[in-house]
């Protein structure tokens, strides 16, 4: 069974988090077939600044993936990220689900 992983991106995303999150995640996949991560911006823009003016570029649309099931959510922090998280009607909802 795929496990499925988000890693959830906000406008303001500390840089350093997201990539330890991601790195282990993305090594994590590769070496084993049943691990699926899913980088999604919250905005339905794909590239998307950090904390530092950092900006990575996210592989979906966290609206056009917000109906899978997700078996786990890494988030990454920074004020600004955060903030911008809280205040994402979609992502509370799949967080408290």
């Amino acid at each position: 069974m795929i496990k499925k992983v988000l890693i959830p991106l906000a406008q303001g995303f500390e840089e350093a988090e997201f990539i330890g999150i991601s790195d282990i995640l993305k090594r994590a996949s590769v070496l084993s077939d049943n691990l699926e991560i899913f980088i999604s911006s919250l905005d339905k823009e794909l590239l998307v600044s950090g904390a530092h003016g950092i900006k990575i570029k996210a592989d979906f649309v966290l609206d056009n993936i917000k109906d899978k099931e997700f078996d786990a959510i890494a988030l990454a922090g920074g004020f600004e990220g955060m903030s911008n998280l809280k205040a994402n009607a979609t992502i509370l909802s799949i967080i408290k689900k």
